[in-house]
C-alpha cells in the first residue's frame, strides 16, 4: 500500500486511492492532558480531561503518539516545532516594541513607530484589544506592517520532510488575507464593519495596502518548495457573511490560488465557523479543498450538504469534534465516518473538525481507524 505522502498526493490530483488517509490534528488535546510529561513526574494539580489515554502514551512526543494512532501528519509546525513561514520586524526597523502585564494577567504590548503608537493586549491566549482601535490608525498600522517582512525556512522544510519520511507532506499555513487580516487581527469584526460603513474608502485602501504587500509574500511562497498552503483564514459566515465574502475574498483568493497553481502547487481554506449561508459560494473558489467544515451536531451543515457545496473538492477533516466526547454515543462516531467515506471517497483527507479538544477521548480514535482499514473509497 502507498504511505500516506503518495496517497494525499494522488489524492489532490484526483486519483483514486486504496485507502482514505486518516490525518488528526491532536495538538489541543495533546497539550491540554500533558500528555509530554511521564506519569512518575506527573504534577498531581495538573487536570487532565481524557481518561482514556493510555498510560504509554505519557512522555511520548507528538511524533511519536502520531505514530502509535498510525495517523498522518499534517503540519510540521503543529507536530515538530518547525515553523515554515515566518513575519519579521526588518533589520534596523525603527519600531520599538515594550510590554507589561496587568494584575489580571493580561499582557500589554505597545509598538512605538516615528508616526505613532498602537497598543494591542492577550489574556488567556486570546486578543482582546486589536492595535486599531481609530480610523487614524490604519496610518500607523500601515507603517508597521511596512517595516515587517515574509520569509521561507529552507532549512527547517528540509528537516521537516526527512522527520516526516512518507507519514505525510510539510505543508503549512500563513498570514491571512485582507480582510480575514482586518476581522482577525488588526481591527476586529464590529470596527472592521463600523470602518466599511463609516469609512468605507479608507478601509478598503488599506486593504488595497495588504493586498499589495502580500505580494512580495506569494513570491516566496510560489518560490518555495512547499507543495501544499493552507490559506488559515477560520472562515465563518457570522464574520464574513455572503455580501463581504463575494466582494472582498472570492477575488482575491482565486488570484492568489491562480498563481500556486501556475507553479504547480495545491491549495486548501480553512472553514472552521457556521457554513450554510456560504457553502453556496465556495464553488465560486478554485480552492482544491476545504479543512474543517464541520457538520452537525457542532456545525449548521450536513455532510451530504457540505458535499453538495464542495462537489469535487477535497474535503479535509470532517468529523465533528463532539463526536468524540463521551456525551456522544460511539456508534454515532462510526456511522459519520463511514458516512464521509462513502460520500467523498479519493476526495477525503479523514480528520476531526476543527481539532480533538483537551476532553475529546483518544481511546474513540480506534473507531475511526477500524472504519477506514475496512472501507475502500471510491
Amino acid at each position: 500500500m502507498l504511505n500516506p505522502r503518495e496517497r494525499i498526493l494522488k489524492i489532490y490530483k484526483g486519483e483514486r486511492v486504496e485507502q482514505v488517509v486518516w490525518q488528526p490534528r491532536i495538538r489541543f488535546w495533546y497539550t491540554g492532558n500533558h500528555v509530554n510529561a511521564r506519569l512518575d513526574n506527573h504534577d498531581k494539580s495538573w487536570i487532565r480531561y481524557d481518561p482514556t489515554i493510555p498510560p504509554t502514551f505519557f512522555g511520548m512526543d507528538m511524533l511519536e503518539v502520531h505514530d502509535a494512532l498510525d495517523a498522518s501528519i499534517r503540519y510540521c509546525a503543529e507536530t515538530l516545532g518547525i515553523g515554515l513561514f515566518q513575519v519579521s520586524l526588518k533589520n534596523g526597523s525603527p519600531i520599538k516594541t515594550r510590554g507589561h502585564v496587568e494584575p489580571d494577567g493580561t499582557q500589554v504590548t505597545t509598538f512605538d513607530t516615528p508616526i505613532g503608537s498602537l497598543t494591542e493586549k492577550h489574556k488567556g491566549g486570546y486578543t482582546v484589544e486589536k492595535m486599531v482601535k481609530h480610523v487614524e490608525d490604519l496610518e500607523v498600522m500601515k507603517y508597521i506592517i511596512s517595516e515587517q517582512e515574509f520569509s521561507f525556512n529552507i532549512h527547517g522544510f528540509n528537516l521537516a520532510e526527512e522527520v516526516l519520511e512518507g507519514r505525510g507532506i510539510a505543508q503549512a499555513y500563513y498570514k491571512r488575507s485582507p480582510y480575514m487580516s482586518c476581522v482577525l487581527n488588526y481591527l476586529g469584526f464590529e470596527t472592521t464593519v463600523l470602518f466599511l460603513r463609516r469609512h468605507k474608502q479608507r478601509i478598503e485602501e488599506f486593504m488595497r495596502f495588504l493586498a499589495e504587500w502580500d505580494d512580495a509574500m506569494y513570491d516566496t511562497i510560489v518560490g518555495s518548495p512547499v507543495v501544499i498552503l493552507n490559506f488559515g483564514e477560520n472562515i465563518d459566515a457570522n464574520l464574513t457573511p455572503p455580501r463581504y465574502y463575494r466582494e472582498y475574498c472570492i477575488p482575491y483568493y482565486n488570484r492568489r490560488i491562480k498563481q500556486l497553481h501556475d507553479a504547480g502547487k495545491f491549495c486548501h481554506i480553512h472553514m472552521d465557523g457556521s457554513l450554510k449561508d456560504l457553502l453556496p459560494l465556495i464553488k465560486e473558489t478554485h480552492f482544491d479543498g476545504i479543512e474543517a467544515a464541520t457538520p452537525e451536531p457542532q456545525g449548521d451543515v450536513t455532510v451530504d450538504e457540505i458535499k453538495e457545496g464542495l462537489g469535487d473538492k477535497v474535503l479535509l477533516d470532517g468529523i465533528p469534534a463532539t463526536l468524540f466526547m463521551k456525551e456522544f454515543p460511539e456508534s454515532r462516531l462510526e456511522d459519520t465516518t463511514r458516512h464521509l467515506i462513502e460520500l467523498f471517497g479519493s476526495r477525503l483527507i479523514l480528520g476531526v473538525s476543527d481539532e480533538l479538544p483537551p476532553n475529546g477521548q483518544i481511546a474513540r480514535f480506534k473507531t475511526v481507524s477500524k472504519v477506514v482499514e475496512q472501507m475502500r473509497p471510491r
